[in-house]
């Protein structure tokens, strides 16, 4: 409905284009805190940390979903000083927290606000049959002698001392407290950003149910292998939004 569309861009509340704007600042602000805190303080540069998570800001909508951050994250990780075991811990450590706190997010909001929406739209039956057919994979190849060495004698020790690194990093509680600050400051932000986006277009929905459905939609599209999971971020959010009586061509607009 590319008429309805340019009408709706037409229409549009600047203001609340603005705040919608401002949100995504606060976004990069809630991400780099959580970069951040588990940085040593001599390595930690404050302008630096903020541009980082802008630059994962524009690979996030332009690589496959988790991969452009991740990427960004470890490279400046690495020119700050660390190697890339530490490195690759410290970047673990933020995804399991802003993951956690993704998944601890909806499942608070879906129980206060009523939504079934989250039971709704995992297709239970195709993950099990992915693990299924993953665990299947793994243990026969562990069953193959050369492979199960090689997997022992030259990855494990890596593995090792990875895990290590992680759970030293996640073990401090301070550090984890405002990890977990930081994340809930960038879902809350990025949420809220999509609720202002449906103001613009003249659309008053509850913040914290659009916030509930924006996350979960964007989680279940992201999970698509298309940059920032494009098409399949709009396509779960236009059937969500639609079944609470947003038109399609203003929930894409938002998105």
């Amino acid at each position: 409905q590319p008429a309805e569309m340019i009408k709706a861009v037409r229409d549009a509340n600047l203001a609340m284009a603005l705040v919608c704007v401002a949100l995504g600042f606060v976004a990069w602000l809630g991400s780099a805190i959580t970069l951040g805190v588990f940085m040593d303080s001599d390595k930690r540069n404050t302008i630096g940390l903020y541009c980082s998570q802008m630059a994962s800001g524009f690979t996030a909508v332009s690589m496959p979903a988790g991969v452009g951050p991740a990427f960004v994250n470890l490279q400046f990780l690495r020119k700050s000083g660390y190697r890339s075991t530490a490195a690759t811990a410290v970047m673990s450590a933020v995804w399991a927290v802003q993951g956690g706190t993704t998944i601890v997010l909806l499942l608070t909001i879906g129980l206060f606000t009523g939504r079934n929406t989250l039971s709704g739209m995992i297709p239970t039956n195709t993950l099990i049959m992915v693990i299924a057919i993953v665990a299947l994979v793994v243990s026969a190849a562990m069953a193959i002698p050369p492979v199960r060495h090689l997997v022992t004698e030259k990855y494990l020790p890596v593995v090792k001392a990875y895990a290590r690194n992680l759970v030293n990093v996640l073990a401090r509680p301070k550090e984890l407290a405002l990890g977990i600050a930081g994340a809930l400051v960038l879902n809350l932000a990025t949420g809220l950003g999509f609720w202002a986006a449906l103001m613009a277009f003249g659309y008053h929905t509850n913040p914290a149910e659009t916030t509930f459905i924006f996350l979960l939609a964007n989680t279940l599209g992201s999970a698509v292998p298309t940059p920032g999971g494009l098409g399949a971020v709009e396509a779960v959010l236009s059937v969500a939004f639609t079944a609470v009586g947003i038109p399609s061509s203003i929930a894409v607009s938002a998105t």
